[in-house]
């Protein structure tokens, strides 16, 4: 039987820790400091960190902010938000995370994410995918960073590229789910499970 895992998922925006609810509605709850500091106590197995404005600003990865926070943490880090290239993955891995979390670089290109499992590896790589129901009640993935459902995208299929590609694993975000705390979408975990062996 597989080992239970808590790792909770940071949301930053303009260095502050948000919660959203289905992606808007954005509200501050804190110092995200603060809650590593109480994480690292709480002896949490790992945590995931997004910034969620990085994809939007103009300023882009703000490492010195990050390297203050990744100081603080005692527990595996996995990062995502606005990472394009390897060459900024390399200068996010050099402040001391474990793992890159890539989302719509790859939406963009999926070709660049042989660059990055070439470089950093299959277990550095995380593809986190939003994941929202259209009209019709189907599971389309979601592009966060255009605001827009990619309705020509087929979702397992992409998912199955990216497991051939390489990747060491894969976040799915339900956006339907988010901040609503109504608990998970345990359809949505059995459905992209079935695609899956990572």
């Amino acid at each position: 039987m597989l080992k239970k895992r808590i790792i909770p998922s940071l949301l930053l925006d303009n260095r502050r820790l948000v919660k959203t609810i289905k992606f808007k509605e954005k509200k501050y709850i804190g110092d995200p400091l603060n809650a590593i500091k109480i994480f690292n106590e709480k002896f949490v197995d790992e945590l995931i960190i997004l910034d969620i404005n990085s994809n939007k600003s103009k300023f882009g990865i703000d490492y010195e902010f990050l390297k203050d926070l990744f100081s603080e943490c005692f527990v595996p880090v996995t990062y995502g938000g606005g990472i394009s290239t390897v060459e900024e993955a390399d200068k996010i891995f050099k402040l001391g995370v474990e793992k890159v979390s890539l989302n719509s670089s790859v939406l963009q290109n999926k070709k660049i994410l042989n660059n990055f499992v070439k470089k950093f590896g299959s277990q550095s790589i995380v593809i986190n995918i939003d994941i929202k129901k259209n009209f019709f009640n189907e599971y389309k993935v979601f592009n966060n960073k255009l605001n827009k459902i990619e309705k020509k995208l087929d979702l397992i299929n992409y998912i199955k590229e990216l497991e051939d590609i390489g990747v060491g694993e894969i976040l799915i975000n339900s956006v339907d789910n988010d901040g609503t705390m109504n608990g998970m979408n345990l359809e949505l975990i059995e459905k992209t499970c079935k695609i899956v062996n990572l």
